[in-house]
């Protein structure tokens, strides 16, 4: 069920090969394959960031046998297919040249992931068999404590999906998701200045309980193989770092979830540009993720620290 907190200033609202930064190459749509698929909307707890699927969301699918024979100097970093929504249902945008070959007539499976940009765009790829890591910017200087902070989108995953494919065309149903990012906070602001400097911003969650300081769970990169999608977990830190993204109405940090309580949070708005800092700190309020949880905090409740 999704809660809903309303205070000042914040509300819930329900071996390696790599490449440089780039959106991931488009596939090649070759085979003419007719799609028969329908998928699940993501959960009633996400109303408040995602009410449903849209006009020009994109969806990655991954089959049995992708990257099977793949080396470091020949593997896929392209999905096998993409689907794109047209405001009334899915269709195939792109796929590989090879897929139809790997298809099964029954028994197929197959695995998906959403990620909130919608266009994979990953700052970097690397391969170690018989995976495929999709790296989200990264951040790491003095102002990070010199740990590793991502930038990275909200995700979502389905996995082992069933499938049909008698010739011509593809029959499946996507009827439940995994919450790779189980916390979003939003800053929310108009300011384009603000917006525009999300590469270099990063939020810093800190949970006081008793003299201890908690921190929730950063997010890191995703990584993919033909028959599941995951996050990262070595990838990210452990003090509560999470890198800005820039959306229409602010900036978002995505963490991948949160046990700890506290009498107050502290959040840390850091230029890792200069090492500016903002702050904004509240009382008695529970950030834990049982579930999916979105938070908005006005970026003008951020106060300077000298």
């Amino acid at each position: 069920m999704k809660k809903t907190i309303i205070l000042a200033g914040f509300a819930l609202m329900a071996a390696f090969s790599s490449c440089n930064k780039s959106e991931m190459p488009e596939a090649a749509t070759t085979d003419g394959i007719k799609l028969n698929i329908t998928v699940e909307d993501l959960s009633p707890e996400t109303k408040a960031v995602k009410s449903g699927w849209v006009n020009g969301d994109r969806l990655n699918l991954y089959f049995e046998g992708w990257n099977e024979s793949a080396t470091s100097d020949n593997y896929q970093k392209e999905p096998d297919m993409i689907l794109k929504y047209d405001g009334s249902k899915w269709q195939i945008e792109s796929q590989v040249a090879s897929l139809s070959s790997r298809l099964k007539e029954s028994g197929g499976k197959f695995s998906a992931f959403w990620e909130s940009s919608n266009i994979m765009n990953f700052y970097s790829y690397e391969w170690a068999s018989p995976t495929v890591y999709y790296h989200f910017l990264l951040t790491r200087n003095a102002h990070t404590n010199n740990e590793d902070v991502k930038h990275s989108n909200m995700v979502v995953a389905s996995e082992q999906i069933d499938y049909s494919f008698n010739g011509s065309t593809l029959t499946a149903a996507i009827s439940t998701w995994d919450f790779l990012t189980k916390l979003k906070i939003l800053v929310k602001t108009e300011d384009t200045a603000v917006k525009g400097n999300a590469d270099n911003l990063v939020l810093q969650v800190k949970i006081e309980d008793n003299g201890d300081n908690l921190y929730p769970y950063p997010k890191g990169d995703v990584v993919v193989r033909a028959n599941d999608v995951s996050i990262l977990e070595a990838s990210s830190n452990v003090i509560g770092m999470q890198g800005a993204v820039a959306e229409s109405d602010g900036l978002a940090f995505y963490y991948r979830y949160n046990h700890s309580t506290g009498s107050q949070i502290v959040f840390t708005l850091i230029d890792t540009s200069n090492g500016d800092k903002k702050q904004y700190t509240v009382k008695g309020k529970d950030l834990t993720t049982d579930s999916f949880k979105a938070i908005s905090i006005d970026y003008n409740n951020f106060k300077e620290v000298k």
